[in-house]
């Protein structure tokens, strides 16, 4: 039985080289992300859609404690622009909160790090550099194609 409980945070906007995934399927994508991972997943809230908004994730870290939720599962690190990312990080990390991409496929533990600084310059280094590079995998999409 798992310990680990975890809230998803999702997108109201495109954010992944401006594709638009409807929210129905970026929820499903972090529970079956949660499902591989072993994480009982709590439920998912979107982000409002104002630019450099993260009023919903202030809201995930709210609600947290009386949910007893370890983690956050992110729809992916494109979400945001790498300076409001890399706030949303550093409040991760002094929450003592473990974050999660779904569609990159990462977990990243800052807490038990020995050097979180640099794990988080890396973090967002790899998430700027993806956002230039990827787009999302056409697998995954085709696996949630017929949810409408």
């Amino acid at each position: 039985m798992t310990h680990k409980r975890a809230f998803g945070y999702i997108s109201s906007t495109p954010f992944w080289r401006g594709q638009y995934i409807p929210q129905k399927i970026q929820n499903l994508i972090v529970r079956d992300y949660c499902i591989q991972r072993d994480i009982n997943f709590v439920w998912s809230l979107p982000e409002i859609s104002l630019i450099d908004s993260s009023l919903s994730f202030n809201e995930l870290l709210r609600l947290r404690n009386e949910n007893d939720v370890t983690d956050i599962v992110f729809i992916s690190s494109q979400m945001h622009k790498p300076n409001l990312l890399r706030s949303i990080i550093n409040t991760c990390f002094a929450e003592n909160v473990n974050i999660h991409f779904a569609i990159e496929n990462e977990e990243y533990n800052l807490c038990s790090t020995v050097y979180p600084e640099v794990a988080i310059n890396k973090l967002i280094y790899e998430s700027m550099m993806a956002s230039h590079r990827r787009e999302v995998p056409a697998s995954l999409l085709a696996q949630y194609a017929k949810i409408k």
